[in-house]
């Protein structure tokens, strides 16, 4: 469907980084999941590695994913969770750089 001539579409710069670049526990996996690929540029420097606060401490995400249950996920990554939902997002913490 084409979008109608008079419609802006808002350009986003590195500058405007959601939620201050931190990943919000309560937010349901889905959109906390969307947050880290918006924020993964992979290689290229152009944003901040996200960050989570988890038991009061603030932390790098090194790494994330999203699977099924997985014990040996378990071992290296925190698993966030959430009701009625088969996949999990595990994520690797680091300290802040």
């Amino acid at each position: 469907m084409a979008k109608p001539a008079n419609t802006v579409e808002k350009l986003y710069l590195s500058s405007d980084i959601p939620n201050d670049g931190y990943l919000d526990l309560q937010w349901p996996l889905k959109k906390a999941y969307a947050f880290l690929r918006a924020m993964d540029y992979k290689m290229y420097p152009v944003m901040p590695r996200p960050k989570v606060k988890y038991k009061g401490e603030h932390y790098d995400i090194l790494e994330y994913g999203l699977f099924d249950n997985s014990p040996w996920m378990e071992q290296r990554y925190i698993k966030f969770s959430e009701k009625n939902s088969n996949k999990n997002l595990y994520c690797l913490l680091g300290d802040i750089t």
